[in-house]
């Protein structure tokens, strides 16, 4: 009987173990979030329900279905943001890992076709997938671009519009539609989200007049 008592409690006592980290890591995690959304609250921002239309870019980006969660609205320097995380499950054999990401997202005054601009990616190029040469050395050192054509890229990623993202060398953003999105691992931070703003207001500021007249076409 002794025998089986200190059976049980050898499987119960780690059970209440790891039972309790994980009410600390949960309480944690929400305090932090909640600290989140007073400070966003303190700086004029607006929270609401999970955003449908970033939801669906989520899966694109991302390449998952998942879970939308509040998404919080402003305006920074002028220009109408919405920040937006997203989780979403991935499975490798027995386990299960939930992946945390968000989108720092600017509102484009038209819809413009999809471009990219991520971190370089020299295994792409050593496999000879096309990347966009540049005149400017540093920004292709820096940066990947993907575009449906030279000339349209090229138009939005002028020698000025270069400059400015050699500023923010971390920084990856993409153009979907009416939309420019920075996308991120992890759930976006206060600091975080004003840097990315700082640069997206950046680069929406410095879009030459004839690229959103010439393929700029209306928000639906």
């Amino acid at each position: 009987m002794i025998e089986l008592l200190l059976t049980i409690a050898s499987i119960l006592v780690p059970a209440a173990g790891c039972f309790a980290l994980y009410r600390y890591f949960v309480t944690r995690a929400r305090r932090r979030l909640a600290a989140r959304a007073a400070a966003a609250v303190e700086l004029g921002w607006d929270f609401g329900d999970p955003d449908l239309e970033l939801a669906a870019v989520a899966v694109d980006i991302f390449g998952h279905h998942g879970e939308a969660h509040v998404t919080f609205t402003g305006k920074h320097n002028g220009h109408s943001f919405r920040l937006f995380d997203y989780t979403y499950l991935t499975r490798s054999g027995k386990a299960t890992r939930i992946n945390k990401v968000h989108m720092v997202v600017v509102e484009l005054p038209v819809a413009l076709p999809r471009l990219v601009v991520d971190k370089d990616q020299p295994i792409l190029r050593t496999l000879g997938v096309p990347d966009l040469e540049l005149e400017s050395n540093a920004f292709n050192k820096n940066f990947w671009v993907q575009g449906p054509d030279d000339r349209f890229s090229s138009a939005v990623l002028h020698p000025q519009m270069m400059e400015w993202m050699l500023t923010y060398p971390d920084i990856t953003w993409r153009i979907e539609n009416h939309l420019l999105i920075s996308p991120g691992r992890g759930y976006w931070t206060i600091l975080q989200a004003l840097e990315d703003l700082d640069c997206l207001t950046g680069v929406v500021d410095r879009l030459p007049p004839f690229v959103l007249a010439d393929y700029g076409k209306p928000i639906d």
